[in-house]
C-alpha cells in the first residue's frame, strides 16, 4: 500500500493515533480497570457511539452541551457523537434496564467526543471509564464506589493521588464531574485525573 501524502496523513485536531507501546498502555489500563470493576460486581455495558442529541441535552450543563458534536442523519433526526457516558448509561437505565432489582451495577469504557479550543491543551477524543450503582442508596452506595475508585488508582500504580466529591445541591456541577453518582477516570494532559459527583 502506497504511503499517503504528508497532507492526507495529518490529523485533525484534538485526535491522535496510538501506536505500538502508548496502544498497549491504554488497553493494559482499561483491561486493569475492567478487572478492579468486575472483581466488585459492575457489569459491562456498552453504548453506542452517536445517540439522539437530546440524550446529552437531558443530562449536561450547557458548557458541556455547547461543545458536542452534532449533526443530522438523513431523515433530519439530530444526532451526536458521545460526548459524556453518564448520560448515555442514564438512558440505558431508564429504557433497557428499568424494572431490573436494584441497585444495578454498571461500568463502562467508551470513547467520548467533544470539541475543545485549540488552547485548551485536551483532547476532543479521550477515553472515560467508570461505574454507576444505579438505584443504590444511602451511604452504603456511597462509600462502595468510593471504596472502588480508591481501589482502581491503587490498582493502577497511582501511589498518590486525590478523589475529588462534588453535589449539585453545594454548586453546579463542572463539565467534567459526573452525575447519578459516577467515578471517571481520565487520562489529562498533566496526568490521571478522578471526579464523583
Amino acid at each position: 500500500m502506497p504511503m499517503p501524502a504528508a497532507a492526507s496523513a495529518q490529523l485533525p485536531f484534538g485526535v491522535q493515533d496510538r501506536i505500538f507501546e502508548a496502544a498497549e498502555r491504554k488497553r493494559r489500563i482499561e483491561k486493569t480497570l475492567e478487572r478492579v470493576f468486575e472483581a466488585c460486581g459492575y457489569r459491562e455495558v456498552i453504548t453506542p457511539t452517536f445517540e439522539n442529541y437530546d440524550v446529552f441535552a437531558r443530562g449536561m450543563d450547557a458548557g458541556a452541551l455547547s461543545r458536542v458534536y452534532r449533526f443530522f442523519d438523513p431523515d433530519g433526526r439530530l444526532l451526536a457523537l458521545r460526548a459524556d457516558a453518564t448520560s448515555a448509561v442514564a438512558r440505558l437505565a431508564a429504557g433497557k434496564l428499568a424494572g431490573r432489582r436494584l441497585p444495578i451495577r454498571v461500568r463502562y469504557a467508551a470513547n467520548i467526543f467533544r470539541r475543545e479550543p485549540p488552547h485548551a491543551g485536551k483532547f476532543a477524543e479521550f477515553t472515560q471509564a467508570g461505574v454507576e450503582c444505579l438505584g443504590g442508596r444511602g451511604i452504603g452506595a456511597e462509600v462502595e464506589v468510593l471504596t472502588l475508585a480508591a481501589r482502581a488508582c491503587r490498582a493502577l500504580g497511582l501511589a498518590r493521588f486525590q478523589i475529588n466529591l462534588g453535589h449539585v445541591g453545594f454548586a453546579p456541577p463542572s463539565p467534567c464531574q459526573g452525575r447519578y453518582g459516577a467515578m471517571r477516570c481520565r487520562r489529562a494532559t498533566d496526568g490521571a485525573a478522578w471526579t464523583m459527583a
